[in-house]
């Protein structure tokens, strides 16, 4: 196996030490029937082949470096500076865990800190969360805070919502009312207009400015118009416009979210991506998600805690608002260093790029015969009226080496012959001419040498106009001098953009010196600080109130950053510093699967054919994406014993959502309304409950027996025609394998009701067993658990849901299908609960995850499961004595011990877990599973040496020995880390979660 230490000569030390003779004694839990099976994975390769297949793959894909791409729709091309990726691929970011251990998390949590207040300055608000799984999702969870506040339950929608958004919605069970509106001749609200359709029902009015049509909205006056009905307004804005648009806050939003992807982040075939959230101060408690808040330590100093952890599933379970147990750390790091970088002017230059070279494309555009252009303001995206259907005339001009835009057919029927084109800074004035030219051959009526002639001379055109050649020959190759690009720029500049735009930000001085390790980005900068060079316009230019509306343009201070490169570079490198993580040690978190994390994976993960391509290209030009997606979703359901699967679910409570959502569409189809409750082992993971509960569904517990599994008897008592499934983990969070599975499964089956499988533990049983084969209906996967995905100090992450034959017209629209040689995405499933997300998946995520299955085969993932079970049972047998089993017997991959020994002391979990860091380990997971006293759940996993075994298990011992000797040491601890322990109930009860400066009150 390619990431294990251990040899035959290790294994045998370990089977020794626990009294068996081989590695399948520790599996006798498992009933015989359910080990044999045909594991039909793909051979395992070598580090060489798989960086070959995965470069094939990625040739296949038509790329944005190799022609010009002007799609939009949600996922962007932004220019994405070097220092972004650089330092959010430390692996002290990279491998980090989600910062519950704060004296050692110090790094993520003051980036994410500094992330929230820079929302909040786009934003124009007091409070945002460390980020959600995307734009979609935001929305879906701004809608229910919108619910819970006002006490309503509609929410109102235009028709020019992002129809994956409205399909989120729907599919997340929202009360949807759609405004009334003809796209074709109305693409902006007109509030007077909707004072008819907003009741005193409406909870929240959504108004996204740019809308899916490109067209800025009018986000006052329709705020006006929503607080008047008693209703919340909920701003989808994009965070680039924000440069120079007016802010949410600042025109009476009340909530506002976001897809933060353009900001640093690759559109990667759509994932993974960048959810925003930003509301008022006084809706904070209501905001679902991590947040973090400044908290100081025993010693005084200043750092983070993740704060008001009150509101999250793992605490309130059924009663949480959101079953979201993660957010998106690793993408929201690259946001807050590409915001960083840019600064306010920075972003203002680059919103001023995107608007200049989207206007004067536009312009040029509706001067040919045939196409037209709408005179509705918009920022960086417009809808182009074709002389024909636009699907074939993007399909034409493929082979010019141009990919002209959306088709808005695809969404909008009455808009057959309309194509939405986007141009961001990363569109050259070469591109330009390009798409120009192409749209000018196909105005052309005649066919042949004229029409090329027409085609050409429009390109020279475009190029003359932005600085290009001026003997009539067209500039070629897609990057052309940055000395034209400069100097046409400066003969064609129009008026300032600062005296249209709002004024500088003050410079933000630096408040009363902190005890911080290090201090924020905020207080590092001084005005008119830079990160690198920019592109220009090079274009024309055209005075911004000539383009954009005047009462639509921000007048308030954008209060980001203003720091140079090197010293972005050295903060983000000094925070990182301040992280423990995989790279650095061992984590022996148990139901969290902390393990080795490739380095090929993220090579391959970053090659540009799959960075570099936008989730809305023609199907033709995607193709080794697409393929790459097909056989994951093989090798998934090999994996699983399931029969179908969808890769949409952006995290593992995300699959979890989605699988309880396809129960309830299966019971809808049938007419069977009476299935209202869902029953939740004991010593289920919060979101189980918090997913029932989001799903409409009454949780009812079931407890657990004796021997640590689900109680049978109660089972049975709890089972009649209202209920509509079990959730069930297995191997459980006790880690045991759960010897009644089949029976237990029969039972609900045999009550009418499905039953779903948290593959969060599936890391123990890869070639060993199957969840399909025990009678699951549904499970997901955690990809950071199971292949090892980066953990990115709480996320991005994907959760794949599989399935048996009778659920799959329920999964997420599309999936990924195959006929003959050619993938496609299957849109054609009338039955399925629609998107739960924009777009197709984490498709970056995904890629790791293929490229470690891949580099296992059959065997190596056998030997992963045999690895990590034996790894377990080593650690308890050596530390049962002084920390007593839960449960006596051998345990899975996970071990779960108990610290009652020193509770006479007031000694428990929480003071082993802290001086465990003085010893150069991550604390494990305490005080979990629930019921259990002082409980130790430690998963030391497949990819931790003997060695590294054994000197963890020895600084156990030394501790216990502490804590029967001197228990002040155990007290104190940590006293070897950065900070001391943190007061996180004050934290709490004062929150801080942006910086003075960024908040608008």
């Amino acid at each position: 196996m390619p990431y294990s230490p251990h040899t035959a000569a290790d294994r045998r030390h370990m089977l020794d030490a626990i009294g068996i003779s081989s590695v399948d004694e520790l599996f006798a839990m498992i009933p015989s029937d359910l080990r044999h099976f045909p594991f039909d994975v793909p051979p395992m390769l070598s580090e060489f082949d798989l960086q070959r297949r995965f470069q094939r793959l990625a040739a296949r894909n038509t790329d944005a470096l190799q022609q010009p791409i002007f799609l939009g729709a949600g996922a962007e091309f932004h220019y994405i500076p070097a220092a972004v990726p650089a330092l959010a691929s430390r692996g002290e970011f990279s491998t980090s865990y989600t910062p519950y251990q704060p004296e050692v998390s110090q790094g993520t949590l003051q980036a994410m800190y500094e992330f929230q207040s820079m929302i909040c300055a786009l934003m124009g608000m007091d409070a945002a969360n460390a980020s959600v799984y995307d734009g979609a999702t935001a929305l879906a969870e701004a809608t229910t805070m919108a619910r819970n506040i006002t006490g309503r339950d509609t929410i109102a929608v235009p028709p020019t919502l992002h129809p994956h958004y409205l399909s989120v919605l729907e599919a997340y069970g929202v009360p949807v009312r759609q405004l009334a509106g003809d796209v074709r001749t109305q693409r902006r609200l007109d509030p007077a207009a909707l004072a008819d359709q907003i009741d005193d029902t409406v909870a929240a009015l959504v108004v996204p400015s740019p809308n899916v049509l490109g067209v800025l909205e009018d986000w006052a006056a329709l705020a006006e118009l929503a607080h008047a009905k008693g209703a919340l307004l909920i701003a989808i804005a994009n965070p680039i416009a924000l440069g120079l648009l007016a802010s949410p806050g600042a025109c009476g939003a009340d909530i506002a979210v976001a897809e933060g992807q353009p900001l640093g982040i690759p559109p990667a075939f759509g994932g993974p991506a960048l959810g925003l959230m930003a509301t008022r101060s006084r809706y904070l408690r209501h905001l679902p998600g991590r947040i973090v808040g400044a908290a100081k330590d025993r010693d005084g100093r200043d750092g983070y805690v993740l704060t008001l952890r009150a509101r999250e599933q793992d605490i309130r379970r059924e009663r949480a608002t959101s079953n979201i147990c993660t957010n998106q750390s690793l993408v929201a790091l690259q946001a807050a260093i590409y915001l960083s970088l840019l600064g306010p002017q920075g972003l203002r230059e680059i919103a001023n790029v995107c608007t200049q070279r989207a206007h004067y494309a536009a312009q040029q555009i509706a001067t040919l015969p045939g196409f037209a252009v709408s005179d509705d303001p918009f920022f960086h995206e417009f809808v182009v009226q074709c002389p024909g259907p636009a699907a074939e005339l993007v399909d034409r001009l493929l082979a010019n080496g141009v990919i002209a835009g959306l088709p808005l057919g695809r969404w909008y029927p009455s808009l057959a012959n309309s194509l939405l084109v986007c141009v961001t800074e990363t569109h050259t004035p070469d591109d330009i001419a390009a798409l120009l030219a192409a749209l000018a051959g196909e105005a052309e009526t005649g066919k042949g040498e004229g029409s090329n002639r027409a085609a050409i001379a429009v390109g020279n055109r475009a190029a003359i106009a932005v600085g290009g050649p001026k003997n009539g020959t067209a500039v070629h190759g897609r990057f052309q001098d940055r000395s034209l690009v400069l100097e046409a720029a400066d003969r064609s500049r129009g008026p300032s953009l600062s005296a249209t735009a709002a004024p500088p930000a003050p410079h933000l001085t630096s408040p009363p010196p902190s005890t911080r390790a290090e201090p924020l980005i905020f207080e590092l900068g001084a005005p008119s600080r830079r990160g690198p060079a920019l592109p220009v316009a090079g274009v024309p230019e055209t005075p911004l109130e000539q383009l954009i509306p005047d009462r639509l343009v921000r007048r308030e201070p954008l209060p980001l950053p203003e720091v140079a490169e090197r010293d972005v570079v050295g903060h983000f490198t000094r925070l990182s510093q301040l992280n423990f993580s995989v790279d650095a040690g061992m984590y022996p978190l148990g139901s969290c699967t902390m393990k080795y994390n490739p380095r090929v994976n993220e090579q391959v993960a970053n090659l540009p054919g799959f960075t570099q391509i936008h989730p809305l290209q023609p199907e033709q030009t995607v193709q080794g994406a697409l393929a790459l997606l097909y056989e994951v979703q093989q090798e998934l359901l090999a994996i699983s014993g399931m029969e179908a699967c969808s890769l949409q679910p952006a995290a593992g409570a995300h699959g979890e959502l989605t699988g309880v959502l396809i129960i309830r569409a299966y019971h809808r189809a049938r007419g069977d309304d009476r299935r209202t409750v869902v029953l939740v082992p004991a010593s289920a993971h919060g979101t189980n409950p918090a997913t029932a509960h989001m799903c409409g569904y009454t949780v009812r517990e079931i407890p657990t027996n004796d021997r640590g599994g689900v109680d049978l008897a109660a089972l049975e008592d709890a089972l009649d025609d209202t209920v509509a499934g079990l959730m069930l983990t297995n191997p459980s969070t006790y880690g045991l394998f759960e010897r009644d599975v089949v029976r237990l499964n029969e039972l609900v089956h045999r009550a009418g009701g499905q039953v779903y499988g948290d593959g969060a533990n599936l890391n123990a049983i890869l070639g060993i067993a199957r969840p399909g084969d025990m009678g699951f209906d549904v499970m997901h996967f955690n990809t950071h658990k199971t292949f090892s995905t980066p953990h990115g100090g709480g996320g991005p992450g994907a959760g794949p849901v599989t399935v048996k034959a009778h659920l799959a017209p329920f999964l997420p629209a599309p999936l990924v299908a195959k006929e003959g040689e050619r993938y496609f995405l299957d849109e054609a499933r009338p039955q399925s609960i629609g998107h739960v997300r924009a777009f197709w998946g984490s498709f970056g995520i995904l890629v790791r995850a293929d490229a470690y299955i891949r580099a296992h085969g059959p065997a190596g993932l056998r030997e992963v499961s045999e690895d990590a079970v034996l790894a377990a049972n080593y650690l308890r047998v050596r530390l049962q004595d002084r920390y007593p089993a839960r449960y006596d017997t051998s345990c899975m991959h996970e071990t779960l011990l108990q610290a009652t020994r020193w509770r006479k002391e007031g000694l428990g979990a929480l003071d082993v877990a802290k001086r465990l860091l003085d010893y150069g380990f991550h604390a494990p997971t305490i005080y979990f599973p629930l019921g259990v006293p002082e409980a130790m759940l430690i998963e030391p996993t497949e990819t931790e040496s003997v060695e590294t075994l054994d000197r963890f298990a020895d600084a156990m011992l030394a501790i216990a020995k502490e804590a029967d000797t001197n228990p002040d040491l155990l007290r104190r601890a940590p006293t070897t880390t950065p900070y001391r322990r943190f007061d996180e109930v004050a934290a709490a009860r004062r929150p801080n979660v942006c910086y003075p400066s960024c908040c608008f009150g």
